[in-house]
């Protein structure tokens, strides 16, 4: 997943910041990043120089990345469209995202279509612990949740320290409750126990309730440094419209990163 990571640097100090913790810990031995940059054209006359100016800069931060592989992409257009393209033909394999706000977040993760590691511009810098303690939110559905955890060993085995797993149980049905919960119970045991042959920790969390509820409130009061979330695909976009829950996960980015996997 780390081995082509797109970048949309927009030449703050946080996206250098950002930058240099992804050459240094996430991009994997061998790998590359790409950086890019896309220029508005409603500046007008003066795009082409913008366009020079930022190219120039990409080609400064690359040339100083050494021993690590740098390419660089300036376009005009609109940037959601623009790093869609750029990472395409790229041939990306996965994305890290600064933005501005959960809505930003749910505009470009779609578009994407990419396993990506979105972090809100403002909050603290955690990188540094990072992958200490994760939490993964599952729906049980067979096929998805096997997809999620075959992603999860592949791409943070050797990085995560803690993993927790989490499904919340809508009670609509009082009738049908306590099947449910024993159903839930053991599939997040048997879940626990496979991933612990991965992982030097893991531990289950069934919640009861709505999920686009209870999740959130769970991750806020949890000591998680990152929320992993799969979302199933149609063709080359997200299903992240769809997902009420995912809509209000977005909101956790306040509190910690997120890392989406396309399932």
């Amino acid at each position: 997943m780390w081995q082509k990571v797109l970048f949309h640097h927009d030449f703050s100090d946080e996206a250098a910041a950002r930058l240099a913790w992804a050459k240094k810990a996430l991009v994997a031995e061998g790998g590359s990043i790409l950086l890019a940059h896309v220029v508005n054209p409603v500046i007008g006359g003066s795009t082409p120089e913008k366009v020079a100016l930022a190219q120039e800069e990409l080609d400064c931060l690359a040339a100083t990345a050494a021993p690590l592989t740098v390419e660089t992409a300036v376009a005009t257009g609109d940037p959601l469209e623009e790093l869609a393209r750029i990472a395409r033909e790229g041939q990306c394999t996965s994305a890290l995202v600064l933005v501005d706000d959960s809505d930003e977040a749910s505009l470009i993760a779609p578009v994407l279509a990419l396993p990506q590691l979105i972090f809100l511009k403002g909050t603290p810098n955690r990188e540094e612990g990072l992958f200490d303690h994760v939490s993964a939110a599952l729906d049980l559905a067979p096929e998805r949740t096997d997809s999620l955890l075959a992603e999860l060993k592949k791409h943070l085995s050797g990085r995560a320290r803690t993993l927790e797993l989490i499904h919340s149980v809508p009670l609509e049905n009082p009738e049908s409750a306590s099947e449910l919960m024993l159903a839930a119970d053991q599939a997040l045991t048997e879940l626990r126990e496979e991933m612990a042959k991965t992982f030097p920790f893991v531990r289950s969390t069934l919640l009861t309730g709505n999920p686009e509820e209870t999740l959130p409130a769970h991750l806020s009061r949890s000591e998680a440094s990152l929320l992993v979330l799969g979302l199933s695909r149609h063709g080359e976009l997200w299903e992240l419209f769809l997902g009420g829950t995912a809509q209000r996960l977005l909101g956790e980015l306040e509190n910690r990163p997120l890392l989406l996997l396309p399932l």
